[in-house]
């Protein structure tokens, strides 16, 4: 086993370091990009089969977009609920990708949900969802403030022979560029 690089730090969320066994299967990825410190949250890994399954999206801007989108690659019925819409949900929804309710959320929404995201712009709104979602045993993620979500959304990399999934603690942007890093390793390992 490798040592562990010297410009590495890991640490779990009461500040103590975690042995290098724990994490090594993603340490190479992260040792060539220089100082990283990360914060190691002990969420479960669950894989849920989300096909034909109804998935409820509430919000209707970007980052509900990059949610729904994520939802139907996993075959899911992903139903979004916004008064209002960003242009790729409109697209979404012209292509019947998704099913649309022109409206706010109202209690008992989240009932026919496996799964719902909170992504609106209003967080008394998000709570609300979360609260009902989580009264009914229904997985709910929370954009802001996220604390009130029971699962984090992952970036998700699908090939015919790999999953992967990658979470972080809200810098969104530096785990895109590290899923499109990985997507590229993986490209070349089922080459």
């Amino acid at each position: 086993m490798p040592a562990l690089p010297a410009n590495m730090n890991i640490i779990n969320e009461k500040g103590k370091h975690l042995p290098f066994a724990k994490v090594c299967g993603i340490l190479s990825i992260y040792s060539k990009f220089g100082e990283v410190t990360f914060i190691v949250k002990h969420g479960f890994p669950l894989y849920i089969d989300l096909n034909g399954n109804n998935c409820t999206v509430f919000g209707g801007g970007e980052y509900a977009a990059d949610k729904a989108e994520t939802l139907l690659k996993f075959g899911a019925k992903v139903t979004v609920i916004s008064p209002s819409l960003c242009e790729r949900l409109l697209r979404m929804d012209a292509d019947r990708t998704i099913r649309y309710i022109p409206r706010k959320y109202y209690r008992g929404d989240c009932t026919t949900s496996v799964l719902c995201v909170a992504a609106t712009d209003d967080d008394a709104v998000n709570i609300a969802i979360a609260t009902e979602s989580k009264a009914k045993n229904i997985p709910v993620h929370v954009s802001h403030p996220a604390a009130f979500g029971n699962f984090l959304f992952p970036e998700a990399i699908l090939t015919e022979h790999v999953q992967i999934s990658l979470v972080s603690d809200g810098d969104t942007a530096r785990l895109k560029d590290l899923r499109d890093r990985i997507q590229t390793i993986v490209a070349e390992y089922e080459e």
